[in-house]
């Protein structure tokens, strides 16, 4: 199995994702409950894929699409429901599956595991084109790493998680919070 930044596998940088986008839900399988979301938002299930990402895959990295094709497919032509329905429920054909909250179609266990396989895949490329970024030191009083003794491990996991989550640290300090609270509980000795 692939480690990132270092120490972690991938299931395990899955699931501090998936603590940080769902864990404060009983239900991860649903769409976003960020309904005023400038132009609207696609973000669905434990680790909430969007609708963009899933498109610059289709266009950018073709095999890993393929790869995932029946889950992508299945994805994005919920994510076009979702974003067509979502705060409009005086449209003809309203569900509140569609809208914010809602759980889409519905996913089979399997379907499920093909979502992770799906996501993880995505981060794992994600990681390939981050893990050899030179490293760029940050300047003196100001610390982006203060998790860890390694500060290029901890620059390279932050470059992913706004990668993943669309922000920086300083944006969304929750998120990354919860992340780092997570793969400390993993911390191996």
């Amino acid at each position: 199995m692939k480690n990132l930044f270092e120490d972690y596998t991938i299931d395990e940088v899955y699931a501090a994702l998936r603590q940080a986008e769902t864990g404060s839900f009983d239900e991860p399988w649903i769409r976003t409950v960020a309904k005023n979301t400038p132009g609207g938002s696609s973000a669905f299930g434990p680790v909430q894929i969007t609708k963009g990402l899933m498109e610059d895959y289709q266009t950018r990295f073709p095999s890993i699409w393929d790869n995932n094709k029946h889950i992508a497919n299945k994805l994005k032509d919920q994510a076009d429901l979702m974003l067509h329905y979502g705060n409009n429920p005086h449209l003809p054909g309203y569900d509140e599956k569609w809208d914010y909250g809602g759980m889409g179609y519905g996913f089979t266990d399997a379907e499920k595991e093909q979502y992770r396989k799906f996501t993880k895949d995505i981060m794992l490329n994600k990681w390939e084109n981050i893990k050899n970024k030179p490293y760029i030191k940050q300047p003196s009083g100001r610390r982006i790493a203060p998790t860890r003794l390694n500060p290029e491990a901890d620059y390279r996991k932050n470059l992913l998680v706004e990668d993943w989550r669309g922000v920086s640290r300083r944006e969304d300090p929750r998120y990354y919070s919860v992340v780092d609270e997570y793969l400390k509980s993993l911390r191996r000795k």
